[in-house]
C-alpha cells in the first residue's frame, strides 16, 4: 500500500528504485563470484582453431587440445585469446565477468524486474481500497 505508484508520492517510489539498485548491486557481486570460481586456476593464452567436432570447437592452445564455447564457429587457423581451464575447456578473454559488465547485469535485472511490477501494479491493480474504520453512530 505503502509504494502502490498510483498513491504514493515520489519518495516512496525512490525509494523502491533504491531497494532496487542495491539488489542489482549484490546480485551482480554473485555474479563476478560465480564466475572467478567457475573459471579459477585457468591461465590466459592463444588458441588456433581446428575446426567443429561432435563435442565443440576444437583449438590447439599452448601445445594442447581444448574445446572453445563460442557462439559462432571460426574458421580453422583463426587466433583466439581464451583462458583455458585445467579439464581442458576454453572460453575467449572477451567472455570473463569484468565487476562494471557484472554490476551493470545484476543492477538491469533487478531493476528491469521491479519496474515491471511496479507497471504491473499501477496499470492492473487499479486503486487501493482505503480500509475506513467503522464509526459507531
Amino acid at each position: 500500500m505503502r509504494t502502490h505508484p498510483r498513491t504514493s508520492g515520489a519518495a516512496p517510489q525512490l525509494a523502491v528504485l533504491l531497494t532496487g539498485v542495491l539488489a542489482g548491486l549484490l546480485i551482480g557481486s554473485a555474479l563476478h563470484w560465480a564466475d572467478g570460481r567457475s573459471w579459477g586456476g585457468s591461465h590466459d593464452t592463444t588458441a588456433v582453431v581446428v575446426g567443429l567436432e561432435h563435442d565443440g570447437i576444437h583449438a590447439m592452445a599452448g601445445g594442447r587440445d581444448v574445446v572453445l564455447h563460442l557462439e559462432k564457429v571460426p574458421p580453422a587457423g583463426t587466433e583466439v585469446r581464451v583462458e583455458v581451464r585445467p579439464d581442458g575447456r576454453a572460453r575467449p578473454t572477451s567472455y570473463r565477468q569484468t565487476w562494471p559488465g557484472a554490476l551493470g547485469r545484476g543492477v538491469a535485472l533487478a531493476v528491469g524486474l521491479l519496474v515491471i511490477v511496479q507497471l504491473y501494479r499501477f496499470f492492473v491493480t487499479g486503486r487501493p481500497v482505503e480500509r475506513s474504520v467503522p464509526s459507531d453512530a
